[in-house]
């Protein structure tokens, strides 16, 4: 749990909420990944997301955001030491019905 902790540590302290829609919804999947990586079965690990961006940099683990980087560097770290992988599949904002229900 230390690498975790100092995830949540370093992120915190630069977090905004008025930074890009995008880097919203790509904080709860390195989040998750800090937080959950014990729980889950299976090395690979499905997201859905209704930002194409966000898809695109998780996938691709590269980002031209000095922030969006700095989280895509911590997922990388956790995929690598905790041995599992994300992809991150992109829903139609009209078909991501769940998101709306939790809204």
């Amino acid at each position: 749990m230390g690498v975790q902790c100092l995830f949540l540590a370093s992120v915190a302290s630069v977090f905004n909420p008025l930074h890009s829609i995008t880097l919203k919804e790509l904080y709860p999947i390195v989040l998750a990944s800090a937080v959950w990586e014990h729980q889950w079965s299976g090395p690979y690990i499905l997201c859905h997301s209704d930002n194409a961006e966000a898809v695109c940099h998780v996938n691709c683990l590269h980002a031209h955001d000095p922030l969006t980087s700095h989280l895509l560097r911590w997922l990388a770290l956790f995929m690598a030491v905790l041995d599992f992988r994300i992809r991150v599949v992109h829903i139609t904002g009209r078909l991501n019905t769940g998101a709306d229900q939790l809204s």
